[in-house]
């Protein structure tokens, strides 16, 4: 899925709810700073977190993502990450 809505992303999120966003595998979005402060959407990359992805800065194919983003990055940004659902203990066995 890819994400591109001009600072909305953390309505498109609320909007999502659990089930919905349980269902999701990985999710391209853009990160904006001006736009997200200018929407008060402050704590987009913990939101993804809050509902079970990790969140890289780098993709190189296949399920191949480097670079985890741990929190918001500071300062003017304006780049995509990716979303990606952990995997479960069961997925992993």
């Amino acid at each position: 899925m890819k994400i591109d809505a001009q600072g909305f992303e953390c309505m498109v999120l609320k909007g999502w709810g659990h089930d919905v966003a349980s269902s999701i595998e990985i999710v391209k979005f853009e990160y904006a700073t001006h736009w997200l402060m200018n929407l008060n959407c402050t704590n987009l990359v913990p939101r993804f977190m809050n509902y079970g992805f990790e969140v890289y800065s780098e993709y190189s194919g296949g399920r191949n993502f480097a670079n985890p983003v741990q929190a918001n990055p500071e300062g003017r940004v304006i780049t995509d990450f990716f979303a990606v659902r952990k995997k479960t203990q069961m997925e992993i066995l």
